[in-house]
């Protein structure tokens, strides 16, 4: 029975309402069932396209059948008043608290993206979300360039794959939505700046050599920091007695800060925040360091100077190239170094990705030099004073270590299922234990 009437009420949340009928009531609806309002459902409502939430506003006229159900009568094939796919929009229904994320794609011509994050039941707590607005996009969540801060004038719009926010989340007729979206490190707004915009710089100079990449970068990235991974048993030595040794490469390096992390990991952290060229001067001033450490019986190593410069997922693309070039031209520019990315390893904050450094002393500085100029202007470069990170505190994690839980969360476990923590085996970066030499095993550091 086919006829015309008006939405007494929705509920968007629950999807379902009730409709009025205006005008004669079709045979075998009495008087006192349409004064109830003739149910629907929103999967009987006719969308104009499936990315649309199905639902009605109050107040609005719809053309629409009935049916018989098993409940009693209920409309079905629910159209706008002229035969058309119901269109309509829905107030935003905004959640509490802050959400976490990792931006899974981004469109640089349009302008938007896609932010995936936890929406299980514990993470959404109390607050309801209809099941039907969870399997739209397939439970991502939409942003775009406006909702990420205040645009600048000729800023480039640009969100890095991968990059770890936080974000205001939301849900409409369109799905999932994020708004005020922040570096989930800085929690300032993207478009506050970032790795476009040192992209650009690093695009203009680096045809330059190393030093001279460095140099041009620090005229506008004033402080930056990288990390390095070196074996547990090595971090004391780089602490030194009462920590002398740090105070001394801090001093000839010109670096503000070092920070060595600390955990029950094999591999440690090795945090340096300062200007481009004082970060390369201390990550080669460690490696020289180590290679000069006495082992245990007080007599020099043998362990050749190699720098493992960790490389953040936000920006890891950007740095290695797409099919490694970027690392292929470093290699080739400094012939003598030798430049690969190393197998995952676990440190205290999870797991991290780094690219080794070797070779003749010469060319693996000239190299290292290459790399932390893409390192500072690819990746997130601010981190989060120590043991904080949002509102939630992480005891005996160091603040580079705080940004690289949030953004390898997602593959730790797939990569510890996939690691051998053993250490040895052959490949790239020492096989499946790490890409120290020997393997990533305990041990005396020096082997």
């Amino acid at each position: 029975m086919a006829c015309t009437g008006r939405v007494k009420f929705f509920l968007p949340e629950k999807g379902w309402g009730r409709l009025e009928v205006i005008g004669p009531l079709p045979q075998g609806i009495t008087a006192a069932e349409s004064s109830s309002g003739i149910f629907v459902h929103f999967k009987d409502i006719v969308m104009a396209d499936e990315k649309t939430l199905a639902s009605l506003e109050e107040g609005q006229e719809v053309s629409f059948s009935i049916a018989k159900g098993e409940k009693g009568w209920q409309a079905v094939d629910v159209k706008a008043a002229d035969g058309s796919a119901v269109r309509t929009r829905l107030h935003r229904t905004m959640l509490n608290g802050i959400f976490r994320g990792v931006v899974t794609h981004w469109n640089s011509e349009k302008a938007f993206g896609w932010i995936a994050t936890d929406l299980s039941p514990q993470s959404l707590g109390m607050q309801r979300v209809p099941k039907s607005v969870l399997n739209l996009n397939e439970g991502r969540v939409y942003f775009r360039w406006r909702d990420c801060g205040p645009n600048r004038e000729g800023q480039e719009t640009f969100v890095p794959k991968g990059k770890a926010v936080v974000f205001q989340l939301y849900w409409d007729e369109k799905g999932l939505g994020a708004l005020q979206v922040c570096d989930a490190i800085t929690l300032r707004p993207l478009t506050a700046g970032g790795g476009g915009d040192h992209y650009k710089q690093l695009l203009a100079v680096q045809q330059l050599s190393g030093t001279e990449q460095l140099t041009e970068l620090g005229k506008e990235l004033d402080r930056a920091s990288v990390c390095v991974v070196v074996l547990r048993a090595q971090a004391g030595s780089i602490i030194g007695p009462k920590g002398e040794t740090v105070k001394s490469l801090k001093a000839k390096s010109g670096v503000d800060r070092i920070f060595v992390e600390n955990g029950l990991s094999d591999y440690r952290l090795v945090e340096l925040k300062g200007t481009p060229i004082a970060l390369a001067t201390a990550a080669l001033l460690i490696a020289e360091h180590l290679t000069k450490d006495p082992g245990s019986e007080g007599q020099p190593t043998a362990v050749p100077m190699e720098v493992h410069l960790v490389v953040p997922d936000d920006g890891f693309g950007r740095v290695v190239g797409k099919g490694k070039a970027q690392l292929s031209t470093i290699g080739e520019r400094c012939p003598g170094a030798a430049v690969q990315i190393a197998a995952k390893v676990p440190v205290g904050s999870g797991l991290v990705q780094a690219i080794t450094v070797g070779g003749s002393p010469e060319a693996a500085a000239e190299a290292v030099k290459m790399i932390i100029a893409r390192i500072v202007t690819c990746c997130t470069a601010t981190p989060l004073p120590r043991g904080q990170m949002g509102n939630t505190a992480y005891p005996n994690v160091g603040p580079m270590g705080a940004m690289l839980m949030l953004q390898q969360m997602a593959s730790m476990q797939q990569g510890m299922q996939q690691m051998n923590m053993s250490g040895g085996g052959k490949g790239k970066g020492g096989g499946g234990g790490g890409f120290f030499p020997k393997g990533g095993g305990k041990g005396k550091g020096h082997q």
